[in-house]
């Protein structure tokens, strides 16, 4: 699958445009992120085996940026990590997800893009993570 192909793609264009929408609400964003959850956990000793600790992580930053607990992200990898995990939640994208072993080969690649162009920050949220005090399980913590 190409890259480049899934990045131009109308199913991408429509999960950022989403994504900006949902940036614009922290409810709407944290549901979101709960039904992103569910989905990953439907997937979790399958196809998203290979990034599902990556995957736990941006789904947590998310939840933290929507409950204003972090904020030391520049808005353009915010928007990236946001619409590459709408596009995962899509279910009609350039592959469908029905298309079981294939449907997730473009989710995949996005997030896998995006997790590897936006290092640097996730590597800062995984060291406030790390550093921040303990608070209460959430459903993002348990998996």
């Amino acid at each position: 699958m190409q890259l480049n192909k899934i990045q131009h793609s109308r199913s991408y264009r429509r999960a950022a445009i989403r994504a900006q929408r949902l940036s614009e609400d922290p409810a709407a964003l944290q549901s979101f992120t709960d039904k992103a959850m569910a989905k990953a956990l439907r997937y979790k000793n399958g196809a998203l085996t290979d990034v599902w600790d990556s995957l736990m992580r941006l789904l947590r930053l998310i939840k933290a940026y929507s409950v204003g607990e972090y904020r030391d992200i520049s808005w353009q990898t915010l928007a990236l990590i946001i619409s590459s995990v709408v596009y995962f939640v899509m279910p009609i994208d350039v592959i469908p997800d029905v298309l079981l072993g294939w449907g997730f080969l473009d989710d995949i690649s996005i997030l896998t893009w995006v997790m590897a162009s936006s290092k640097t920050e996730i590597d800062k949220f995984k060291v406030w993570e790390e550093q921040k005090p303990p608070t209460p399980t959430t459903d993002l913590d348990e998996v």
